[in-house]
């Protein structure tokens, strides 16, 4: 049984209860409302948040999928090795008028890196 609640308590009169043990058990009702009753009828019973998830099953497990990318072979690197040839070679002491021209700069040299194509090895560094 989940700890009770620090937070302040759900006063619910008999009647309310009567109406939200009335909701729970229907058949009829929408699954929001039977759990919504379901919620508040834990809540004024002082449980959790995080209790009342778990034992009404309203929380979506499986919602997130963690993936692990390493620092060593992300697509970071490759954006880091794009932007860094960047600066060196077209953005390189360059002066512009007008943001415009900025964008057309960059598309170009987009372009010319597009016409000849490195394939990327990674390598992994030993850190010391």
């Amino acid at each position: 049984m989940p700890r009770k609640s620090q937070k302040a308590k759900l006063i619910l009169d008999e009647k309310q209860k009567e109406q939200l043990n009335k909701i729970s058990q229907s058949r009829k009702s929408l699954i929001r409302e039977v759990q919504r009753a379901n919620i508040l009828l834990r809540y004024a019973e002082g449980i959790p948040i995080t209790g009342i998830e778990k034992m009404i099953q309203v929380s979506r497990p499986g919602r997130f999928l963690y993936v692990h990318t390493p620092k060593y072979g992300s697509w970071l690197n490759l954006v880091e090795t794009l932007f860094g040839k960047m600066a060196r070679t077209f953005l390189k002491h360059i002066r512009v008028n007008s943001k415009q021209e900025l964008k057309e700069r960059i598309l170009l040299g987009i372009k010319e890196i597009n016409d000849s194509p490195v394939v990327h090895r990674w390598k992994k560094r030993e850190t010391l």
